[in-house]
């Protein structure tokens, strides 16, 4: 697997959740984790570095009544949760106008009729 392609409003942060949110190695794990692995080293996030600097103090591993997992990590002197999982689960959570919802579901139903595997990132404080 390999991530072709990335729709976001905050680069770094979602290189942030695709390490946090993510409990394989670069060359060990799940396919798909590792392949968000690879991305985010290879834009300049090696995972090493947010896992030392931002560590882990619970998470939530994936599952399939749910649909996202979680990694929560100090950041900051505060906390904050990473999810990854199913889009149209992450996107009925957020807290985005209707406006913006509308238009990440477009964009989402546009990469599923080209063929790719859409998954949904969020991060919020707690």
């Amino acid at each position: 697997l390999e991530v072709r392609n990335c729709e976001t409003g905050d680069r770094p942060e979602l290189l942030r959740a695709m390490v946090h949110a993510n409990d394989a190695e670069i060359g060990a794990g799940d396919p798909l984790d590792v392949a968000l692995l690879e991305y985010a080293a290879a834009n300049g996030v090696e995972p090493a570095a947010p896992r030392h600097a931002e560590p882990r103090v619970s998470s939530r591993p994936f599952d399939s009544d749910v649909k996202f997992t979680r990694g929560t990590v100090q950041q900051a002197g505060r906390t904050v949760s990473y999810l990854k999982g199913a889009f149209e689960v992450l996107i009925a959570r957020s807290s985005l106008s209707e406006q913006e919802r509308a238009d990440w579901e477009r964009r989402a139903e546009n990469g599923a009729t080209q063929g790719y595997r859409v998954l949904g990132f969020a991060m919020a404080e707690g």
